[in-house]
């Protein structure tokens, strides 16, 4: 796979990845991912420092429900 964020719309990845507390499942791969970072989200070292890896991906799954309603209304 390319680099993921290239590929898919924010719909499209909400439904592909599977994201639990420390990692998402890609639905099609079964693929791991540990950090948002290897889906091109951009966390700094000091993010990682700082959370737990949940924290962040918490946040990926804020963002993508934000970008998809966001999406809707447009």
């Amino acid at each position: 796979m390319k680099n993921t964020r290239e590929l898919l719309n924010t719909k499209e990845l909400k439904e592909r990845f599977t994201i639990k507390d420390r990692q998402a499942v890609d639905k099609y791969t079964k693929k791991l991912y540990f950090c948002p970072k290897d889906l091109g989200f951009k966390f700094t070292f000091e993010d990682c420092q700082n959370s737990l890896c949940r924290d962040c991906w918490n946040e990926v799954k804020d963002y993508l429900e934000f970008r998809i309603k966001s999406e809707e209304e447009h």
